[in-house]
């Protein structure tokens, strides 16, 4: 104890010999900590510090982006009062420290009362403003007086209650869904607390939806109520699950409180959501009742919603052309032996089509369902490979992600619709939803694999033959390519070159019929130098040795390969121009291609015999190798189809039948004959 008093003693009167000094020290102390803090406290206040801690960027961007972007953060979140702004500026250096050390809370909130959004040179006007001065969308009218100074449902509301903080891509905006509870939570369905005039007020003018053209005017003279017409316009309840309490409150013993003393709590004192403890209440989908629509629509809805075209929001509206010519579901679905149409008879559906459009229209009906069954497997697989994309794809932000996940789910509801109810009441339609399904798709894997390839359209890219495919021959998206003539004719190529459907085709009398023959198509495609491998690919493999269009994977050049083009021997002047023997005198001892053409010629054809006869025999003994057999006759054939009958590349047709020999080889007998493949 006498140590300490000497040591206390000695201090004093070593302060007092260093007064001065010791007084200096203390004042730049107090000058720097007041420099400090001062600094520390205008810094803190700008906007762009508080996107330091990386969870409030989502909040920050917000605000940046939202009308309230010239208003500083403490505005509206620091009190103006000396005592409450220094506990507010305590307690957020102590979340700053938090975040610093990895101990801050993820879920972070903001506290905004009605003094902040009521303040001097703010809206500090609303509440002088009565009903209509504060109109909302879709023509919706307000009253802030009504809703902030009067209990409603007995709950106190603050101006945080329908201008959410958390709505995203938006600061402060009004959330719908909180109007929507508050309305039509544990009211009659089509019963909004208030009522619909309340918000909506009476529609103006007349309504047109789904081919009916309504006046309300005159029902509204009459006192008719909305609800008479308008039925089912909210989906869910808004109930609130026993255990939603616990994703907030972790204490083990249940309480029960009223509700009261509940909203009070969550809405009055403090901003909670109300659809994190409720579950959400959707308003505006629109059902008719019975009176307006029809009696199947009733029930089948999801037929009604594609022959009217408004069944999904991934395409415009676009009814069918049987809704507008007001064709009834009778009118297809037609059996007076039927007690229901579900129980109809396909054929007698088929006989409808036939009976309104002519004979073979319900081959039609086939290309469509056809068309769609290709469309819905399609479209469920890309489906598929997508979802499974997006959540592999850890690297995907959050925004992506959920727009991603909103647009599957999207696609998935429209497809269900189109399976379930029948893409060929409005194939049209149902075309557009599969090919922007395709589309939406492509560009999430886009998102997620810049180098990913997007799937070629379904429908062709020419407008008339669209327009053609789209509105009854789907048969040509399934099947771009027809024979003619023994050729394979791409549609697909002849609409790029913009070739008229009714250039081919009759419009009108005896609609499609092929009007075209082989001379019109020579005298086109001859016309001038064209590329003759447009059409004859078969021909070009088989002078090239090698191609896709041969049914071998073997390469065998011939003795004119990478010599001579087609017009090298091709020299007549007619259409289509001939191959004549006089052109290998160009090339040639004169006379040599009269021998050769006649030798090669003469040996294909007796070997071809020969293999066809001993497929036929194959045929007959009915061989367990069908693809054996498929096999040589596809080189057969490829042999016959050339046409040069050896000419264009003997090797390569001596390599074809020769493979057909072997395939053959062990399900027919060899006939007896002395020609051997010349070499």
């Amino acid at each position: 104890m006498g140590s300490l008093k000497r040591f206390l003693s000695d201090l004093l009167k070593l302060a007092g010999v260093h007064r001065r000094t010791l007084l200096r020290l203390i004042a730049a102390g107090a000058v720097g900590m007041v420099a400090v803090s001062g600094a520390g406290f205008y810094f803190s206040s700008q906007p762009w510090f508080c996107q330091s801690c990386h969870y409030m960027k989502p909040y920050y961007r917000n605000w940046k982006e939202s009308k309230h972007n010239f208003v500083a953060c403490p505005k509206c979140h620091f009190s103006h009062e000396p005592v409450t702004l220094i506990k507010q500026k305590s307690h957020a250096m102590a979340s700053t420290i938090r975040y610093a050390v990895g101990t801050y809370d993820r879920r972070p909130r903001a506290e905004v009362g009605d003094e902040m959004c009521l303040q001097s040179g703010c809206h500090d006007t609303r509440l002088l403003e009565g009903k209509g001065k504060s109109p909302f969308k879709r023509g919706i009218i307000f009253d802030h007086k009504d809703h902030l100074t009067h209990d409603r449902r007995g709950i106190k509301l603050r101006c945080t209650s329908c201008h959410s903080q958390i709505v995203q891509g938006s600061h402060i905006s009004v959330t719908e869904s909180v109007c929507f509870t508050c309305h039509f939570l544990n009211t009659p369905d089509g019963h909004p607390l208030g009522g619909c005039g309340n918000c909506h007020g009476a529609p103006a003018g007349t309504v047109t939806r789904n081919g009916f053209t309504f006046d309300h005017q005159k029902y509204i003279e009459q006192g008719a109520p909305c609800e008479k017409c308008h039925v089912s316009v909210t989906r869910g309840t808004g109930a609130v699950p026993p255990d939603r309490c616990y994703s907030c409150h972790m204490e083990r013993d249940r309480q029960s409180y009223d509700k009261a003393t509940i909203h009070t709590a969550h809405v009055t004192e403090h901003k909670v959501e109300c659809f994190e403890c409720h579950e959400p209440i959707t308003h505006g989908l629109v059902e008719l009742a019975k009176g307006l629509g029809s009696t199947c629509a009733d029930c089948h809805r999801r037929q009604h919603s594609i022959l009217t075209g408004t069944g999904t929001p991934l395409v415009s509206d676009s009814p069918s052309t049987m809704f507008l010519a007001k064709v009834s579901c009778e009118g297809c679905h037609h059996d007076p032996g039927a007690k229901h149409p579900s129980s109809i008879d396909p054929a007698a559906i088929r006989k409808a089509c036939a009976d309104c459009h002519g004979k073979g229209y319900d081959k039609v009906l086939d290309e469509w369902q056809t068309a769609a069954k290709a469309g819905s497997a399609q479209t469920g697989e890309l489906l598929a490979r997508v979802e499974a994309a997006v959540k592999a794809a850890s690297g995907l932000p959050d925004d992506a992600r959920k727009n991603a996940e909103q647009t599957i789910a999207s696609v998935r509801e429209a497809a269900v619709m189109l399976d379930h109810g029948g893409a060929v009441h409005n194939v049209e339609y149902a075309m557009n939803i599969y090919e922007a399904a395709r589309t939406e798709l492509d560009a999430i894997f886009k998102q997620i694999d810049s180098t990913a390839a997007a799937h070629s359209p379904m429908l062709s890219t020419n407008e008339e033959l669209r327009s053609c495919v789209k509105t009854c021959h789907l048969g040509l998206a399934a099947n771009p390519t027809v024979s003619f003539e023994g050729r394979d004719v791409p549609h697909e190529r002849h609409a790029q070159k913009g070739v008229p459907c009714t250039t081919c085709h009759s419009n009108e009398p005896d609609h499609g019929r092929i009007i075209v023959a082989k001379n019109d198509c020579t005298s086109c495609h001859h016309k001038s130098e064209q590329d003759c491998t447009s059409c004859h690919t078969l021909q070009a493999a088989m002078l090239a040795g090698k191609g896709a269009a041969l049914p071998t994977s073997a390469a065998a050049s011939g003795p004119m390969t990478g010599h001579v083009s087609c017009r090298t021997c091709h020299v007549t002047k007619e259409s289509p121009p001939r191959a004549v023997p006089e052109a290998c005198d160009g090339c040639h001892t004169k006379g040599t291609g009269k021998v050769m053409i006649s030798l090669w010629q003469g040996t294909t054809r007796k070997l071809l015999e020969a293999g066809i006869s001993r497929f036929d025999n194959a045929a007959k003994a009915q061989s367990d190798s069908p693809s054996d057999a498929s096999a040589a006759r596809a080189r057969l054939d490829a042999v016959r189809r050339d046409g040069s009958w050896g000419v264009h590349n003997k090797t390569m047709t001596d390599l074809l039948l020769q493979e057909a020999d072997r395939l053959l080889g062990e399900i027919a007998p060899q006939p007896s004959t002395k020609e051997t493949p010349h070499e």
